[in-house]
């Protein structure tokens, strides 16, 4: 077999292998998060600010991620920042409470994300009747903006010659 033939063959299953692959992960991620599902609230996460930053810093760094993702905030006061995000008919409120080492999102508000006690448990039976759930969007949004804030972090970072 020539190179030529060799790398045709190589290439075209390799295409088909990630088509293929594509295909199942999409699938699979259509099926545990379609558009409309819900999943149980957390209504608290907490994830750490890294070592050599000063407050302003961890407060500068939650607000270009909060812009990168189209949220809106309010100037901030103290050690908080209560931040908003509106897609198409859905809206989500949540707060920010911030120092040197750690930040924490806490759920605040929303409307049309479901929001509320479970109740219909021929849906998804495995949550039990009473759990606090919500669209299954919150979830992502919150994770894009906290994934923004630890880019920004390592941008401050690089900027001070600490990494």
């Amino acid at each position: 077999m020539s190179t030529d033939n060799y790398l045709k063959n190589k290439l075209i299953s390799g295409s088909i292998i990630f088509l293929l692959l594509g295909s199942s992960f999409i699938i699979t991620n259509m099926a545990v998060a379609a558009p409309g599902s819900i999943i149980p609230l957390k209504p608290t996460s907490t994830f750490n600010a890294p070592k050599g930053l000063t407050e302003k810093e961890v407060l500068t760094a939650i607000k270009i991620g909060l812009v990168e993702n189209k949220w809106k905030f309010n100037s901030g006061d103290g050690q908080a920042l209560e931040a908003s995000l509106k897609r198409r008919s859905h809206w989500l409120k949540i707060k920010f409470l911030y120092n040197t080492s750690s930040i924490q999102v806490d759920y605040m508000d929303s409307k049309n994300l479901n929001y509320g006690p479970y109740q219909d448990e021929s849906e998804y039976p495995t949550y039990k009747p009473g759990t606090i759930v919500i669209h299954s969007s919150y979830e992502r949004w919150v994770r894009q903006v906290k994934n923004s804030v630890e880019t920004e972090f390592m941008r401050i970072l690089v900027r001070k010659g600490l990494i």
